[in-house]
């Protein structure tokens, strides 16, 4: 039963680190204009009231319609690196 519990955090953290990696990827995109970009980063910011949840809903938008190319090369390549960096399993040092 526990080891479902860690087999269960493993998974999540792998997706929260190749999460990362691609949105890191999108940021360093130079195919993706360099506004929307800078819009990203203004959502990320801890403002109050609903101004950055609105601006990240609105630059995810923009990124699903008009770059679907780029957040998908980003998500490919960030899968590839996971590949790449993790040690084959049940494999001991």
């Amino acid at each position: 039963m526990g080891n479902a519990g860690s087999s269960m955090t493993r998974s999540w953290g792998r997706r929260l680190r190749r999460l990362v990696r691609a949105t890191d990827a999108v940021v360093r995109d130079g195919r993706i204009p360099r506004p929307i970009r800078w819009g990203g980063a203004i959502g990320l910011m801890p403002v109050p009231g609903p101004f950055d949840e609105v601006v990240l809903l609105v630059v995810g938008g923009v990124l699903w319609l008009f770059y679907r190319d780029q957040l998908r090369d980003a998500w490919r390549g960030a899968a590839d690196v996971e590949l790449v960096s993790s040690p084959t399993r049940g494999a001991s040092l």
